[in-house]
């Protein structure tokens, strides 16, 4: 949801008109459509502004928004087809493509979650009933 509505950016933030944001909106997905392009702050930083600007701007201008989500989905298909390519690492890749595809941070967040439980479980049958561990490890040999 946006903070403020276009017409009542605070004083001292910068207003875009509607053709200005448009062409923001155009040097962004152009930015996205880059080989050359392997991170979702580069498109800030190729205009001399921190990256949080790019995620302000995202909040107040809907338009925006959605070329930024753009720029971020081909930056992380880009970085997850380098990886299978072996281009990039690959380790890498995995630990940072939470920052670029919601469904990874997502499955990332619900397999922590569920071994998280799983070890729980584990260290509970381990206080309660040692001896049930013992004989899965006797059979495992």
């Amino acid at each position: 949801m946006a903070r403020y509505k276009t017409s009542e950016v605070p004083q001292g933030r910068p207003g875009y008109t509607k053709e200005a944001m448009e062409n923001l909106c155009e040097e962004c997905r152009q930015y996205a459509e880059k080989d050359t392009s392997l991170t979702i702050e580069g498109f800030a930083l190729s205009k001399r502004l921190v990256p949080s600007w790019a995620n302000n701007l995202a909040e107040d201008y809907p338009e925006f928004k959605q070329a930024y989500e753009y720029c971020r989905f081909m930056v992380g298909k880009r970085r997850e087809e380098g990886a299978l390519k072996k281009s990039m690492s690959e380790t890498l890749v995995v630990r940072t493509m939470p920052l670029y595809n919601k469904e990874f941070k997502d499955y990332m967040y619900t397999m922590a979650k569920l071994n998280s439980e799983s070890e729980k479980t584990i260290n509970f049958i381990a206080a309660k009933r040692p001896d049930l561990l013992e004989k899965e490890e006797e059979s495992a040999s």
